[in-house]
């Protein structure tokens, strides 16, 4: 798998928790607790959609369900993953730490 791929599997926490810091940094009452929250929460996130794509695309290639064959699509079905379990948080995470 190139590295390319790999290492953007490992900062996707980041950077999704940096642009949700940048969206919501005038609405929140501390933007650097909030940050560091949602880049926390995030690699949770990430530690369990990660292996859930990896295997899912394993048991793909067991159960003989036609397969890409490509090591990618396991980066992007954790991304998607990793989004749809994420955004939810970060907007809850938003509206708890909102100005008064």
């Amino acid at each position: 798998m190139p590295l390319a791929e790999i290492s953007t599997l490992a900062l996707l926490p980041l950077l999704l928790a940096l642009a949700a810091t940048v969206v919501a940094w005038r609405r929140v009452s501390r933007p650097s607790l909030f940050l560091v929250c949602s880049v926390l929460s995030l690699l949770g996130v990430q530690s369990l959609a990660a292996p859930s794509a990896a295997g899912f695309y394993i048991l793909a290639g067991v159960l003989s369900i036609k397969s890409t064959g490509d090591p990618g699509y396991t980066i992007v079905v954790a991304a998607v993953l990793q989004l749809i379990l994420g955004l939810p948080f970060l907007w809850w995470l938003a509206r708890a730490l909102r100005k008064p």
